[in-house]
C-alpha cells in the first residue's frame, strides 16, 4: 500500500496533472489514510478501494467509474 501512497502523492505535487486528477487522486489518498486508521470496514469502503484499482489499471471507464463512485458515496455509512 506504501508504493500507491508515494504514487499518489506523486500526483498531488505535480503540475503537469490536471486539477481534476489531482483532486482525485488527493481525495483517494485521504480515503486510503481514513482506512488504514480504522478497524471496521464497510462495503461501500472495501468496493471504493477496488475501484480506485480497476480505475488505475484502465479496467474501467472514468465515467462509469465515476457514476460507481457516485453510487457508493450515497450508501455509506455517515459519521455523525
Amino acid at each position: 500500500m506504501g508504493d500507491v501512497k508515494l504514487r499518489l502523492q506523486k500526483v498531488v505535487m505535480d503540475p503537469h496533472f490536471s486539477v481534476r486528477e489531482r483532486d482525485m487522486a488527493k481525495s483517494a489518498l485521504e480515503r486510503i489514510e481514513a482506512l488504514e486508521n480504522r478497524q471496521i470496514y464497510h462495503w461501500t469502503e472495501m468496493a471504493r478501494i477496488a475501484l480506485l484499482t480497476e480505475a488505475k489499471n484502465r479496467v474501467i471507464g472514468k465515467q462509469a467509474a465515476t457514476k460507481i463512485d457516485s453510487f457508493l458515496k450515497r450508501h455509506r455509512i455517515r459519521k455523525d
